[in-house]
């Protein structure tokens, strides 16, 4: 073990390179489990030669520029038996291979406690990326939190999984009501699910197998989407053998969980299978009067209709009902103090979302180069908001809060088509290439219904009484309803070229196209305003390269053009134009010591030019709206680093850390002061998690893990030019003190059986979240969480 130990510290530190030996020799082939299925991400190694690489999203693999003679392959998955194979390679003659690897029953009962976790770079994020290679081949940044490493520390939700990535950070919680994440400088990062855009921000994680996050700007991708970044979910799938688990769970504040998760065949020769999977979760909170509840459910079924058709069917229910929390208020400019026991709502205030999701993905393979995929999905939420409204009505310079009740009712529906045809390791002349093309099709129905607003009572936050029951609440009358129609549609293209295998290119364009219009109701004058119908659109073109100075290591850069269409118009009805967006990004990817260390680095520029922003105003109540309409705002230049290094010194020790630094900045902005720090954005942010599992003897089973997060100072209002959201030219800045979460594991197999119990929050560090003047809200504080599972 100390050998192990001081090898790796050594390479490590000296920044040992591993050098390859080259040939002209090739060996391709497939990797399948015992029902034929495709293994993704299956690892063909040699040890020899440091000679590597993973199966593809078929399941297929190439190795390249092999030299003659024998060559002993390791054919690895995780929770099945490895297979070793010896080769004899001859540079004249290429090689086809085929392998099937039967499941390893004990691994599979001890897979969450002793298996290894994928290393950063042999994930494969193909929803998101739309292209059939790892992580390690692409030159851009992707941050990957798994199944394995979010149960180990007991992650219930998204805010606790995204603390594993580099760059990312909570935004603001908006009350308990939203999740908003910011990356890389820019606040709300878009969420995806299996590459499929949602509308909720409160995801249930339970039917989650991957967290995914793709830094930097995506609208090659997927069209509009935020500059800072993208937040897929990769769900559970369905397996052809059978398993499953059972588990529940209680915590602080009254917290109770249980869960259930089923997979199997339907038939003997296992051509359909099927997963089940669902959770309820009811409890309090640390402030008094707050609760949520949250029933999930998610069927999927997967026919392989032949040799090379497979369909896979997904079916996603979430109903959370939840009371929103509207945290503290700033007094004298400094954030107060709330005792937990008072609270500044109602007992009646509530957000209820229901959200439905149904998608099928049909994939073909055409022969052994090229695929065919094909989704469709159709999504549905309804979002209802009942509660005081924010405290954005805080008379300054006291600590009175005029309550006002206030109400609005969401409505959502998403279509999407998306064809992609893919290509993996196709040869034009002597040169290879991983492509995509594809082109996507999504229509969204937005409703939105507002009320008018009521004046409830004024407070005294810090020393009067403070009512949360009131039982002769006014009905609110209707005010107006907004109904936006979005069509968008995509053809893209994106071709990995494989000069050599130290030289390979990355080239992508995109074409956007967008028709959206407008419909707003008022109740007052008993009319419809129908604004004018706007149809933006635009190319957005990548380049980037990537330079393999050994069989480790990938150096490279990218640079992207992108724009986001801009729907809004002027107060006139004038049009605004599209944001546009230049990034570039230059890093290295590499693994070292057999993959058992893995290391990222990264640094960004993003400039952003003629960014659009919704006009704000308040109402007879002082309650902030949108007017339906834009305004110019300016400019924004973000640049930073980001370090990413995952590690197995010794078998059962796993390590994940990271870094990032931010230099974000508004420049010839209209609305805020030059060189100002956007809100919310840590300078500098890190985490660490490591965990051990005893491998052997009488504590096998045993496993163990801590993590530290540290988020550095955030601004918690804007530094403004003119009054906005309340905050006035002059204001003195509200910085949010940086904080470090403290958090731990621990945990005992026996058998089928496994008993966990976590802490977050150790230390009980007090710091907060903040929206501006509205929304002030504390991290957790510490907490414990205990589960039993049972395995099938």
């Amino acid at each position: 073990m100390r050998t192990k130990l001081l090898t790796f510290i050594l390479a490590f530190s000296t920044g040992v390179c591993v050098y390859a030996k080259s040939g002209n020799g090739k060996i391709s082939g497939i990797v399948k489990d015992t029902e034929g299925a495709p293994l993704v991400g299956a690892n063909i190694w040699n040890k020899k030669y440091k000679i590597g690489t993973v199966t593809d999203s078929n399941g297929q693999f190439t190795l390249h520029n092999l030299p003659d003679g024998e060559l002993f392959l390791d054919i690895k998955y995780i929770g099945f038996i490895t297979q070793q194979d010896t080769v004899v390679v001859r540079s004249t003659t290429p090689i086809k291979k085929q392998y099937t690897l039967q499941h390893n029953e004990v691994e599979i009962e001890e897979v969450i406690v002793q298996a290894p976790r994928k290393q950063i770079n042999e994930h494969m994020p193909f929803t998101m990326s739309r292209l059939p290679v790892t992580i390690k081949e692409q030159p851009q940044t992707i941050s990957v939190v798994d199944r394995k490493l979010m149960d180990e520390q007991g992650v219930t939700d998204i805010k606790d999984a995204i603390l594993n990535v580099p760059g990312a950070y909570s935004w603001a919680t908006y009350g308990g009501a939203l999740n908003s994440f910011g990356a890389r400088g820019y606040r709300g990062i878009s969420f995806m699910k299996d590459g499929i855009l949602m509308e909720t921000s409160q995801p249930d994680m339970d039917g989650v197998d991957e967290l995914q996050v793709i830094k930097g700007s995506s609208a090659i991708l997927f069209g509009n989407v935020s500059p800072g970044g993208i937040i897929n979910l990769a769900s559970k799938r369905p397996r052809a053998t059978f398993g499953g688990n059972f588990k529940a769970g209680y915590g602080s504040f009254n917290t109770y969980k249980a869960n259930g998760d089923i997979w199997g065949s339907l038939d003997r020769n296992s051509r359909v299978s099927f997963r089940l999977n669902g959770s309820y979760e009811n409890g309090d909170s640390y402030r008094s009067h707050v609760s949520k509840e949250k029933f999930y459910f998610n069927p999927s079924l997967r026919w392989q209709l032949g040799r090379n058709t497979d369909l896979l069917i997904q079916y996603d229910y979430m109903n959370d009902n939840r009371t929103p929390d509207n945290g503290t208020i700033l007094y004298d400019w400094k954030i107060y103090d709330l005792p937990f026991d008072r609270f500044t709502g109602l007992t009646s205030d509530n957000v209820g979302t229901t959200n439905q999701s149904v998608s099928a993905t049909l994939t073909h393979r055409l022969n052994e180069k090229f695929t065919l995929r094909a989704v469709m999905n159709r999504t549905t939420e309804e979002r209802n908001d009942y509660r005081i409204g924010n405290h954005s009505n805080v008379i300054k310079g006291t600590s009175l809060l005029k309550r006002v009740l206030t109400k609005t009712d969401y409505e959502y529906n998403h279509s999407l088509i998306q064809v992609d045809l893919l290509g993996s390791k196709v040869k034009t002349g002597s040169i290879l290439h991983d492509l995509q093309v594809g082109m996507d099709y999504r229509m969204t129905d937005k409703f939105q219904g507002d009320y008018k607003t009521a004046v409830i009572d004024t407070i005294d936050v810090i020393n009067g009484p403070i009512r949360n029951t009131i039982n002769d609440l006014p009905a609110l009358a209707r005010d107006k309803d907004t109904r936006t129609r979005t069509s968008k549609i995509g053809f893209m293209v994106q071709d990995i070229v494989h000069f050599s295998n130290k030289l390979k290119a990355t080239l992508g364009l995109r074409y956007t196209g967008v028709f959206s219009e407008e419909e707003r109701f008022t109740y007052s004058d008993n009319k419809t305003k129908t604004s004018p119908k706007t149809r933006p659109q635009g190319i957005s073109p990548s380049a980037g390269i990537s330079y393999w100075p050994v069989q480790n290591i990938n150096m490279f850069a990218t640079y992207t053009n992108t724009f986001a269409p801009t729907t809004l118009r002027d107060i006139d009805g004038g049009e605004l134009g599209n944001q546009i967006t230049d990034q570039f990004e230059v890093g290295f990817k590499s693994d070292w010591l057999e993959n058992r260390l893995s290391a990222n680095l990264t640094y960004f520029y993003i400039y952003d030019n003629n960014q659009v922003m919704e006009v704000m105003k308040q109402d007879e109540n002082g309650v902030w709206k949108g007017q339906g309409y834009g305004e110019k705002n300016g400019k924004q230049r973000n640049q930073g680093i980001e370090l990413e290094v995952q590690a197995r010194p010794i078998n059962g020790l796993n390590i994940q850390t990271g870094y990032a630094y931010i230099d974000a900045r508004y420049l010839e902005n209209n609305k805020y002061i030059d060189n100002a720090v956007p809100l919310n954005t840590p300078k500098h942010t890190f985490n660490l998690w490591a965990s051990y599992a005893v491998q052997r003897g009488f504590l096998k089973g045993l496993f163990v893990g801590a993590g530290a997060y540290y988020t550095g100072k955030r601004f918690a209002n804007d530094q403004v030019k003119i009054p906005w959201h309340g905050i006035e030219p002059g204001d003195p800045a509200v910085v949010l003190p940086a904080y470090t979460e403290v958090n731990m594991s621990l945990g005992y197999q026996y058998q089928k059986w496994r008993f966990t119990v976590s802490a977050k929050n150790l230390l009980d560090e007090r710091a907060y979240l903040a929206y501006r003047y509205n929304f002030i809200n504390p991290i957790n504080p510490r907490n414990f969480n205990a589960t039993i599972q049972y395995t099938l």
